[in-house]
């Protein structure tokens, strides 16, 4: 499977990238990192073993250090800002396929804890939990008579989520999140239709209607949250996903377009020009 890595070419300077159907694992550092922001189509956890890193996931920055473990998931936006020089991490990237079958029987409320919280910032459990997990992984990534890389990754995933939320859930009851704001819900409602519907729906009024509110208030609730204004932040989603589809996909630019919903090819043009300031046929041939 390819995968929109956020990462480029030279990450082998830092290690082999290892890959299965539906999984891949590879060390990464601070020369090999996508500094431009994108959205990625598969989930992630990353272990950081040296240095530190910045990275903003939708609208939460994080500061990686070492033995802090970060998890990512399909549809994240995902930006590094800044890196040290002595950044060393490994990562495992999985499709959204094999992420489904690992959570099989696991509670939503599990993904729902874990999105709350990214990173594992707790020695203790991450390197007896985090360090343990990317062994084992880069072990049977490394052997060349494993057959069965993507179902051991499949059972590693669910062993390691619900080991995580028990952490986060039980061992210290005070970080689970609890959402006592309506501002806070409607905002994570907004995030979560622009996730499911943003193909089809490119207009705020829709969103606003599907949530039963106003479109003023949807602006007052963005505007408090991530200071950007609905539309804002349905272009930006739409924008990302485009680039992801134009980067990693044998579809044509009209299909592309009838995809998007946009009613003719010109239209997609101009839209995708006003917001990165290239048509799609020069972005897609930049160096």
């Amino acid at each position: 499977m390819k995968f929109n890595r956020g990462i480029n070419s030279t990450i082998r300077k830092h290690g082999v990238t290892y890959t299965a159907d539906e999984s891949e694992f590879a060390s990464m550092g601070a020369d090999s990192l996508e500094r431009e922001r994108h959205v990625i189509d598969h989930g992630a956890i990353i272990y950081c073993y040296t240095g530190r890193a910045s990275i903003q996931v939708n609208f939460d920055t994080f500061e990686m250090h070492a033995d802090n473990v970060l998890t990512l998931f399909p549809g994240d936006t995902v930006w590094w800002l800044e890196c040290s020089d002595d950044y060393q991490a490994d990562i495992i990237r999985y499709s959204s396929q094999l992420l489904r079958e690992s959570s099989l029987n696991i509670e939503q409320a599990v993904f729902r804890e874990l999105k709350d919280d990214r990173i594992c910032t707790d020695t203790r459990i991450a390197q007896c939990a985090g360090k343990t997990f990317f062994y084992l992984l880069r072990y049977y990534f490394e052997e060349q008579f494993c057959q069965s890389i993507d179902r051991i990754v499949m059972l590693q995933l669910n062993t390691f989520f619900l080991g995580f939320y028990d952490f986060i859930t039980k061992a210290h009851p005070q970080r689970v999140r609890r959402y006592t704001s309506r501002t806070e819900e409607l905002f994570r409602k907004f995030m979560e239709l622009i996730e499911e519907h943003y193909r089809e729906w490119h207009e705020v009024g829709d969103y606003a209607d599907e949530m039963c509110i106003t479109r003023k208030y949807l602006g007052i609730i963005t505007a408090k949250k991530a200071k950007l204004t609905p539309k804002s932040l349905i272009d930006e989603y739409i924008v990302l996903q485009l680039k992801l589809r134009l980067r990693s996909t044998t579809m044509t630019l009209q299909q592309i377009a009838a995809e998007f919903k946009f009613s003719d090819m010109a239209f997609f043009t101009r839209y995708f020009k006003a917001h990165t300031g290239l048509t799609p046929t020069a972005w897609v041939k930049r160096p």
